[in-house]
């Protein structure tokens, strides 16, 4: 219909007081395109394709799940996920993600694509599994994760890094689980604003200088079940206590509390170590330390001193650990 003829039947008297139901059709508009459909999860097999990054960039925003051959994989720069409700599965540590740089980068990390330029941007649910992450002295941690939720990491072996091992910044509902960390400078686990986080079932090898670290602004947090050891094997060290090589020293770390609170440690076995079994540094409160085995710590400084520092730390509890002799 022509507008202005539209318009002169709408003056019309006959039409005075009446609902009118106008269209875009009645102009000859077209209505917005709809949004384009959302690509169903997708199965990515990274074997088909030119390198492992270019497989990680091609799962849909709905998800999905990516298989990492067995092999080497050489990385000069970290790769990056930016997907939510994704798992990464590889086939064991014959899956190995060797990372060459030296400027202190990670080998893997999963955060947001907007995440450097909008700190809120977040993802959701991301499983890490079956997969070896190994680094050198000048790399950076193995995996950082930076604002994810709802994570498992489990069954990886991530070893000889010059940062952390695992790292959580920003994140929440975090379980860690069943992976094996050896040889880190940096540290094993390094919490940063990670609340709701469990670390159970793992094996922390010649970490240093700290196996665990809970930064002040992290809490809920339950340490239970792992193992903190240096290279002991059937009655002797197979390790030197002092080398050349920092990774090859013979003497693990514990757990470090800084200002943090609500944290639960327990049904670990800490042995072997160059510093206590768990120490806190500045305001903690209600932590709470209890069936632990504890032996051959402070290596490094021989001599009467705690297996367990918690300082002034309020309204905590310390009780029915297993502390070998020598130790206060």
């Amino acid at each position: 219909m022509n507008p202005s003829r539209f318009l002169r039947l709408l003056s019309h008297p006959c039409l005075a007081g009446a609902t009118v139901l106008l269209t875009m059709g009645a102009f000859g508009a077209t209505a917005p395109a709809a949004a384009p459909p959302t690509l169903p999860p997708a199965v990515i097999d990274a074997a088909r394709y030119p390198d492992l990054q270019a497989a990680l960039d091609a799962v849909p925003e709905s998800g999905g799940l990516v298989r990492l051959p067995p092999g080497n994989f050489e990385l000069h720069r970290p790769l990056l996920l930016t997907r939510g409700d994704t798992q990464i599965e590889g086939a064991g540590t014959a899956t190995h993600l060797i990372n060459r740089n030296t400027a202190g980068e990670p080998a893997l990390i999963i955060r947001a694509a907007d995440r450097a330029t909008n700190r809120r941007s977040r993802i959701w649910r991301v499983q890490v599994e079956n997969f070896r992450i190994s680094g050198n002295p000048q790399s950076g941690d193995g995996l950082l994760l930076e604002g994810v939720n709802e994570v498992l990491v489990h069954g990886l072996s991530v070893d000889h890094n010059g940062g952390h091992g695992i790292s959580l910044v920003d994140c929440y509902g975090i379980t860690l689980s069943a992976n094996v960390i050896a040889h880190e400078l940096g540290g094993g686990v390094d919490l940063r604003d990670a609340w709701g986080c469990t670390v159970s079932a793992n094996t922390f090898v010649l970490v240093q200088p700290d196996s665990v670290v809970v930064r002040p602004d992290s809490g809920r947090i339950t340490i239970a079940g792992n193992n903190f050891a240096n290279s002991y094997i059937g009655g002797k060290d197979r390790r030197p206590a002092e080398s050349p090589n920092p990774m090859g020293r013979d003497g693990g770390g514990g757990v470090l509390l800084q200002g943090t609170r609500d944290v639960v440690i327990s049904g670990n076995s800490f042995s072997g170590l160059g510093t206590e079994a768990v120490r806190a540094e500045g305001a903690c409160e209600r932590i709470i330390v209890t069936s632990n085995i504890m032996t051959d710590l402070h290596r490094l400084a021989p001599g009467k001193k705690p297996a367990i520092r918690l300082g002034s730390a309020k309204a905590s509890i310390v009780k029915d650990n297993a502390i070998a002799p020598g130790f206060e």
